[in-house]
């Protein structure tokens, strides 16, 4: 019976999660901040350096609803232009394969100079998403206590679902601060693969952060083996609200030469949603920096309910590489970017 209850709770649990999906509700990452310009159009090009960035999130491992995601960008800086290019791709996997979705997004920034300190960004995106939806999924009205009944799923002839998305930021940045407000999904498609239900909400995403250098090279200048920045640490907010869903990740990064530590807390524990506390996760990062190459992971401890379900909480690791001048070649003069990533 213990074990029975055990798959009766992955099974309702999986089938909450795939209504989430299914009702549109959009990927996340706990490394938001290695990850910039899927939160922000205006985010790229900042590096002013072409940057290539890999991202894997492996979600809930141990359950059948996991999560698999997978991100890859580029982006660069046209100075001619005071210009930023870049796309990204995505590929996202819920519930064993029961829904597939890919996009694809290309995306501007325009930079202008406020003064010789403060930049001003603003974003625009657009892209193609396509998302399949396994016909065989199973619901709760085809199990008992005997287990699975069989007969036909409510939704086993749906079509894939295609479609175009806009969305828009800004960012306001300095040397050592960034505040930027983004709005994704503007013309509202329609994701859902079952009649009646409401468009995809417009998802809103405020992200901030401010590097205090506690210990900086007496020289000023970084070898190619080592960082100006010898001793950093960074608080970070990240808000986003969509629907009537809202989260905020509140937490710091330190770096220490090359080695990176972070911490993070993801919630809101004073509100509630269906009657369940919003308090999700605890995230815990690790990585390292190279002149050209930094490498991240993180894990997810699950605070949540979900917690007394082993679902191995959640997994992400990013590698960003930034093709930049070699140490005796002169960089180009550029403004001064946020380093929440490799610069």
């Amino acid at each position: 019976m213990k074990y029975l209850n055990k798959n009766i709770a992955i099974l309702i649990i999986g089938l909450l999660s795939l209504n989430v999906s299914v009702m549109g509700q959009d990927v996340q990452f706990s490394q938001f901040y290695s990850v910039p310009t899927f939160q922000n159009p205006a985010f790229v090009g900042a590096a002013h350096f072409d940057k290539f960035t890999v991202h894997q999130r492996i979600q809930w491992p141990s359950l059948d609803a996991k999560y698999l995601t997978s991100f890859a960008s580029y982006d660069t800086y046209y100075k001619q232009y005071s210009s930023g290019f870049g796309a990204y791709l995505v590929h996202d996997r819920v519930g064993s394969g029961a829904i597939v979705s890919n996009e694809l997004q290309l995306q501007y920034a325009y930079e202008m100079h406020l003064s010789h300190v403060w930049a001003f960004r603003f974003g625009l995106q657009l892209g193609y998403v396509s998302r399949q939806l396994d016909g065989n999924m199973t619901f709760p009205g085809q199990f008992d206590d005997q287990g699975f009944l069989g007969g036909s799923s409510p939704i086993a002839d749906v079509n894939a679902r295609n479609y175009f998305d806009a969305s828009s930021g800004a960012v306001v940045y300095s040397n050592n601060f960034w505040a930027g407000l983004s709005s994704n999904h503007m013309n509202r498609p329609n994701t859902s693969f079952i009649d009646n239900v409401e468009p995809l909400p417009i998802r809103w995403t405020f992200i901030t952060g401010y590097r205090i250098d506690i210990a900086k090279r007496r020289d000023g200048l970084a070898k190619s083996s080592d960082h100006s920045e010898v001793f950093s640490v960074t608080p970070t907010a990240h808000y986003k609200f969509q629907g009537k869903s809202d989260q905020i990740d509140l937490g710091l990064y330190i770096q220490y030469h090359a080695i990176i530590a972070g911490l993070w807390y993801r919630g809101i524990p004073v509100k509630k949603l269906e009657k369940f506390h919003n308090n999700e996760s605890v995230v815990f990062l690790a990585g390292y920096k190279w002149p050209r190459i930094s490498a991240t992971y993180s894990y997810d401890w699950v605070t949540s309910t979900l917690s007394d379900v082993s679902t191995f909480g959640a997994h992400e690791i990013n590698v960003t590489y930034i093709l930049r001048p070699l140490p005796k070649q002169k960089p180009t003069k550029r403004m001064p970017c946020p380093k929440f990533y490799v610069h």
